[in-house]
This record gives structure tokens, C-alpha cells and sequence, in this order.
């Protein structure tokens, strides 16, 4: 589970991508009194997750969405921890995840808010495999899909599937109740924000994945061998097809 983008195309790594597990879906939220819309940014420091990460390619891209230049791109690995500086004033720009945005900006609507940005359909992760491991283990690869493509379907359907799933299967015992209370809230903002696809991404979240990456600056957009290069595509389409006839 992963990025295997980069290491297909700087390491040509016997891997192919199967499965989108979740797309991007990060809030870029700022202390509005400071920085109220991009263009304010120019010039300025903006925090992400890390070097190489999603948020780093997220803020690379709306520089050149919005014609704007960072003074530096910081890093500060966590979103939690990421709300703890934001709050404390140590930081003013940074992208969140869901559950971190919506905490931050409910502590101080009136100081924190969020940019305007433009649908993703990009990966945050996915799972990807060996060639050798996926040519010799056809049928193990297929329920492992067919799973995740039930699981996704199911979660969308009803967002509190994965809470009764995990009582059901006494899955992570050890959950504080304060986690336990947030499991269904949170799958619940994720359905409505899309992050999970329900047909497992395939050709779509390719294509999204090659052109975020390459207008990134981290892909070379003539690089060789199309979408095929970097993913598989044949354990999806079978999993799907025996999904879809169940």
C-alpha cells in the first residue's frame, strides 16, 4: 500500500498498481485574518506533510493553479500536529485531512477557514504488486479486489458498515471510545467527499494519478508505455466482473 509511481518510473520496479485504495482528499486551510485566498499566499510559507508526499504535490500544483510562487514549501509530518500549530499561530497555511480540517476550523471559524480547490481524483494510495507475484497468484489477487470492491460498495451504502463490521469481527479492541464514537462520522464525510471509489479506480484514477504527477513535475510526461506502465489492470476487471455478477 502505497505510491508506487516514482519507483516504477526512476527504479522501472517489477510493480504494478491494482487497486485505488483512496483518493487525495485534503483541505488546504489557512488563518483567513492573514491569508483570506491564494493569491495572498504568494510569497509566503506553506506547510505540508511531508517531503514527496500528496500535500507537497497538492501545494506544487496550486502554485501553478493560482500563478503564485511560495517564499518555501515546510514540513510538519501530521495533520494533528499540524492543528496544534495552526491554532497556536506557529503556522498560518497547511493542507489537512477531513477530520483535522473540520476539527481546526470548528475550534475558530471566525480565524480559520478553507481555499476553494478543484475536484481530485488522484491517489493518495494504492495497493500495487509484484508482476512475478501477481502472474503466479491470479486467483488469490482476485478476492483480495473482490473484497475491497464489497467493502467500498457496502461503506457507501451505508457509512456506519464499517463501525458494525468492526464489532461484528471484535476487530481493534483497544479503540479509546472517543475513537470508537468517531469511526462512523468520519466515514460518513469521507463518502460524501468521494475518497473511497466504489470500482476500485482503474483506468480513471491512471490517468488522474499520470497527469497530477506529471504536472507535479514528478512524472516525465512523455515516459513510455502508457497507462500500462504503471498498472494492471486485468485483476480489477475480473474482480469487478465477479462482483457484479453476485
Amino acid at each position: 500500500m502505497g505510491d508506487s509511481y516514482e519507483a516504477i518510473n526512476n527504479l522501472k520496479a517489477p510493480i504494478r498498481n491494482i487497486y485505488q485504495i483512496r483518493k487525495l482528499a485534503y483541505v488546504p486551510v489557512v488563518d483567513k485574518t492573514v491569508y483570506p485566498d491564494w493569491k495572498s499566499l504568494n510569497g509566503q510559507t506553506f506547510v505540508v506533510h511531508s517531503r514527496g508526499s500528496g500535500t507537497e504535490t497538492m501545494a506544487q500544483i496550486m502554485e501553478k493553479k493560482s500563478g503564485i510562487k511560495f517564499d518555501k514549501i515546510s514540513y510538519v509530518p501530521g495533520s494533528e500536529v499540524r492543528v496544534v500549530a495552526m491554532q497556536r499561530g506557529n503556522i498560518k497555511a497547511t493542507y489537512l485531512d477531513l477530520t483535522s480540517s473540520k476539527v481546526l476550523i470548528d475550534s475558530d471559524p471566525k480565524r480559520f477557514g478553507a481555499l476553494p480547490v478543484q475536484d481530485q481524483d488522484a491517489s493518495d494510495s494504492t495497493f500495487y504488486v509484484s508482476t512475478k507475484f501477481a502472474e503466479a497468484n491470479p486467483r488469490a489477487v482476485q478476492i483480495l479486489l473482490e473484497e475491497l470492491l464489497k467493502a467500498a460498495k457496502a461503506t457507501a451504502a451505508d457509512p456506519s458498515w464499517p463501525a458494525a463490521q468492526r464489532k461484528e469481527l471484535k476487530l481493534l479492541p483497544d479503540l479509546a471510545d472517543k475513537e470508537v464514537a468517531e469511526i462512523t462520522p468520519y466515514f460518513t464525510r469521507a463518502v460524501a467527499a468521494g475518497i473511497f471509489p466504489v470500482d476500485g479506480g482503474g483506468k480513471t484514477a491512471a490517468q488522474a494519478d499520470v497527469d497530477f504527477l506529471t504536472l507535479a513535475g514528478k512524472l516525465k510526461s512523455d515516459t513510455s508505455g502508457g497507462l500500462d506502465a504503471y498498472w494492471d489492470f486485468k485483476p480489477l476487471e475480473a474482480a469487478s466482473k465477479a462482483v457484479g455478477a453476485k
